[in-house]
């Protein structure tokens, strides 16, 4: 049998210790790890919080491996119970839900769907029972025609109660992807495109949700295209003659990255991610509105951010990364304002298993401060993980 010598015993007690304290010293909990099958797995989207304080998202698996929509309760002791509210079947009901989730006022959550339906993704509705159990109804099912398909970010509310969405394919003129208006009438929803991305020059492919400002214009990001081709900022003013698109802002020119999230206003002005995409540098960048126009400025490069942002009472932005930190596993990051400058710091880096990794999600917060997001990949059972991070 082969002998270890006290002197390798000391270096693996120091390597243990070490992990041990950065894992401790972490403000990181770990609210669950997802086993897989029917429990869900994988989740690449974020969170959304009730009243109760609950978590509600989506993940892959169920019981048809179409995708879930789970419930975090918390107990004593600090203990979450996580249970399945829906399972997909990948039929009508919609299949591979991508998107956050959002409440209405009657605390209905409403979603997407990249598949199922009538094959192009769905417009998804669930309503809670008395009993507990939650009901699923398909507001809107796509085609993949000029309607638009394969819908993967967030639905919003404007203050009539009608829905708005991207599609990243579909449209009426080069399946480009589509922005589309749902509206409740007295015989259900119906679908209309608001705008059809119909030129490469225009931006294509929008894959996150949009933003409303106060005066009602619709602002958003595409993934590719523009007059650099690395995807646009845009927005989409409402007029008698329909939908008119601006490009705010074009991405591609020099080492940028691509926008893969929507963008966040703040104190007037609009704040994003740029992912780098293996080519570029991500980062964080703002726009500000000027007599000429819009001027974008990175705000901080580095990381490869692929989430969107989050804002404090305070003014401090977050976000998270999903391949950078030291050990390449990503991190949880916090963007400060003082004197005109930006300054980061990270507040967790990922890097053991346990703790989850590869987080492709923002961060949402609780009243108390408290970050809550997902990981894809870690935790116990290496499928994914719901953690919550004290600032």
């Amino acid at each position: 049998m082969r002998r270890i010598s006290s002197i390798t015993l000391t270096i693996v007690t120091i390597v243990l210790i070490s992990a041990t304290a950065a894992w401790s010293s972490s403000k990181e909990k770990v609210l669950y790890s997802f086993p897989g099958g029917n429990d869900g797995d994988l989740p690449s989207s974020g969170l959304v919080v009730d009243n109760g304080g609950n978590l509600y998202g989506v993940a892959g698996g169920g019981t048809q491996n179409a995708g879930v929509v789970y419930k975090l309760t918390p107990g004593a002791g600090g203990a979450w119970t996580e249970s399945v509210i829906y399972n997909f079947t990948g039929g009508s009901d919609g299949k591979d839900p991508m998107s956050d989730l959002v409440f209405d006022a009657l605390g209905n959550l409403y979603g997407t769907t990249e598949f199922g339906g009538l094959g192009y993704g769905t417009v998804f509705k669930l309503a809670p029972n008395s009993d507990g159990t939650w009901t699923e109804s398909v507001l809107y099912s796509f085609t993949g025609g000029s309607d638009g398909g394969l819908p993967r970010a967030a639905v919003i509310f404007d203050q009539g109660g009608n829905l708005y969405g991207t599609t990243s394919s579909g449209g009426s003129k080069m399946d480009l992807g589509t922005v589309f208006r749902l509206t409740l009438g007295s015989g259900g929803w119906t679908e209309s495109v608001l705008y059809s991305f119909v030129a490469s020059s225009d931006g294509y492919t929008p894959v996150a949700p949009l933003v409303f400002d106060k005066s009602g214009h619709l602002y958003g990001t595409t993934s590719l295209g523009g007059p650099n081709g690395g995807g646009v900022v845009f927005k989409l003013t409402p007029s008698s003659n329909g939908w008119k698109e601006t490009i705010l802002y074009g991405f591609g020119a020099g080492n940028e990255g691509v926008p893969y999230a929507g963008v966040t206003f703040h104190g007037g002005r609009l704040y994003g991610t740029v992912s780098g995409n293996g080519d570029g540098v991500g980062g964080v960048f703002e726009l500000s509105h000027t007599t000429s126009g819009w001027t974008e400025k990175m705000l901080y490069a580095g990381g490869g951010p692929a989430a969107g942002v989050t804002f404090d009472k305070a003014g401090n932005l977050y976000s998270t990364t999903d391949s950078g930190g030291a050990h390449r596993k990503g991190t949880v990051f916090k963007l400060t304002l003082s004197n005109g400058t930006w300054t980061e710091s990270t507040i967790l880096t990922f890097w053991l298993r346990r703790n989850g990794t590869y987080p492709q999600s923002r961060v949402i917060i609780d009243k108390n401060g408290n970050l809550y997001g997902t990981t894809s990949l870690g935790g116990s059972y290496n499928r994914g993980s719901v953690y919550q991070v004290k600032p």
